[in-house]
């Protein structure tokens, strides 16, 4: 439904007042499709830290389709949380990845390809990801925020990827990290460092509680 919201002090556009981007009860259940940072209701999200910027209570039953930074919600989220959220009866489908000097990143997720936190949201679909790339989860690809009361069922097939979860593929925080009541029934298949619930985690953590 939106290609690319940036909220900042300096660039507040748009319908959403106060740098503060609100989403509640949206649908989606059209086919997108795109070269990289696509989602079934949001491509790019871009919000002010602290602002309290949030998608709950929608849908997004759609086909999405990218190379690379794909999730079933949003594709990229920055500091937008997801909450009580639905995937139901999607199609997601990363075809490559992007490569820079540290690596090849695919982020590949259920809910989010890049998100900052979710709550309350549970995956059945099944991810496949046929490249080399990293950050695969049933819910999220890259977490850069907390994760709590998610489930994942479906199963993620990536074999030749790496940094591959039931969950997260990989929590890139540099801080103390909260992680509660996440829960992975599927089958995980990647190349290296795969988890049940998470595939690696930023070595700058202090902990995870929970």
């Amino acid at each position: 439904l939106n290609g690319y919201m940036h909220l900042s002090a300096s660039n507040p556009y748009g319908r959403y007042p106060g740098n503060k981007i609100e989403m509640d009860t949206i649908n989606n259940t059209g086919t997108i499709l795109g070269e990289n940072y696509v989602g079934g209701l949001i491509g790019k999200g871009i919000a002010q830290e602290g602002k309290g910027s949030f998608i709950k209570n929608s849908t997004s039953s759609s086909k999405v389709e990218a190379k690379h930074t794909i999730g079933g919600i949003g594709g990229y989220l920055n500091y937008i949380s997801v909450d009580t959220c639905s995937n139901a009866d999607s199609i997601i489908k990363a075809t490559s990845s992007l490569a820079n000097e540290n690596g090849s990143y695919a982020r590949v997720g259920g809910y989010c390809g890049v998100g900052y936190e979710i709550k309350n949201c549970t995956n059945e679909l099944d991810i496949s990801y046929l490249g080399n790339g990293s950050y695969v989860g049933g819910i999220i690809g890259e977490c850069t925020g907390n994760l709590s009361l998610c489930i994942n069922k479906g199963d993620v097939n990536a074999s030749e990827a790496s940094l591959v979860g039931g969950v997260a593929g990989f929590i890139n925080v540099s801080k103390e990290y909260h992680a509660s009541s996440l829960t992975n029934e599927g089958t995980i298949k990647g190349n290296e460092s795969v988890g049940g619930i998470i595939g690696n985690f930023n070595q700058q953590m202090t902990g995870i509680k929970d």
